[in-house]
């Protein structure tokens, strides 16, 4: 068996013909060749072999953390639980935001008149009030000249406004004329309102409404016709 060249121009001329005389004058064993080529052709197929030597020649030209192949991160529970949170909180924000905004005077007056004209359509069992419940009517402080009796009330929804609403029903001594009162109950705040009753957002649908609000309650009266006739205006302070 032979390695390299004749080595003519080496200064170690005379101790490299020693080492090749040395090294043809041992036998190879038979079949040497033959278990060494197997033993490659194994280990190349061996699984992984081929990504270990990508991975051996990365790491010689960049660090080992960078070698790293990158894994996505995992949803686990704690990350949704997270993000379920996180959602959460948002909405209760938004929703929030949007409640502390002021209603306007337009909006009101459209839900009172949704309110009513289903009862106007149909025959309603008024329930008859208790002594406090009249309490609650005292916000309005309706003027002497405005003879008012009060026939009962129902409980309602109070839509995006509050959550209940209590709707009165009263009767105009002169004429029988009946008028309602739309009693909120810790309602949104609605804009250019106070503790005064005054005209709000006039409808073409023949409705005359007035309100006002004071603290947590939100009290509307409207009748069909002109309101002028039977709860004449104060003048605003």
């Amino acid at each position: 068996m032979r390695f390299g060249s004749s080595g003519q121009g080496s200064p170690f001329h005379g101790d490299d013909e020693i080492v090749r005389s040395a090294l043809d004058s041992v036998e190879v064993p038979a079949g040497s060749r033959r278990r060494v080529l197997q033993q490659l052709r194994l280990e190349a197929a061996r699984p992984g072999y081929e990504s270990e030597t990508i991975g051996e020649r990365q790491a010689e030209v960049i660090s080992p953390e960078l070698a790293r192949p990158q894994q996505p991160r995992a949803l686990t529970r704690r990350r949704l639980l997270g993000l379920a949170t996180a959602v959460a909180v948002g909405g209760l924000a938004v929703g929030y935001y949007r409640h502390s905004l002021p209603v306007s005077q337009r909006r009101v007056a459209d839900h009172c008149i949704s309110a009513l004209e289903p009862i106007l359509a149909g025959s309603v069992s008024w329930k008859k009030p208790a002594r406090e419940h009249r309490s609650r009517l005292k916000a309005l402080r309706l003027p002497a000249s405005a003879r008012l009796s009060l026939v009962g009330f129902l409980n309602t929804s109070g839509g995006a406004l509050s959550k209940r609403c209590t709707i009165w029903k009263l009767t105009a001594l002169s004429d029988g004329k009946s008028l309602y009162v739309l009693d909120f109950e810790k309602p949104q705040q609605v804009e250019d309102l106070s503790w005064q009753l005054r005209p709000i957002a006039p409808s073409s649908s023949g409705w005359s409404l007035r309100a006002l609000q004071n603290g947590e309650q939100l009290l509307v009266i409207a009748c069909q016709g002109d309101l002028e006739r039977y709860i004449p205006s104060i003048p605003m302070a």
